[in-house]
């Protein structure tokens, strides 16, 4: 039963590492697309 909560949260661990990296990347590219588009109107 230990093990099983110990995996999960391994498991939870994991996803939320690779969710905050995912949005740090939409993050990034949105800003990109920000300045992109700032650039180009003046």
């Amino acid at each position: 039963m230990l093990a099983a909560i110990g995996y999960l949260f391994l498991v939870w661990e994991n996803l939320s590492k690779l969710s905050s990296m995912v949005a740090e990347l939409h993050f990034s590219m949105f800003v990109e697309q920000n300045i992109r588009k700032y650039y180009s109107l003046n």
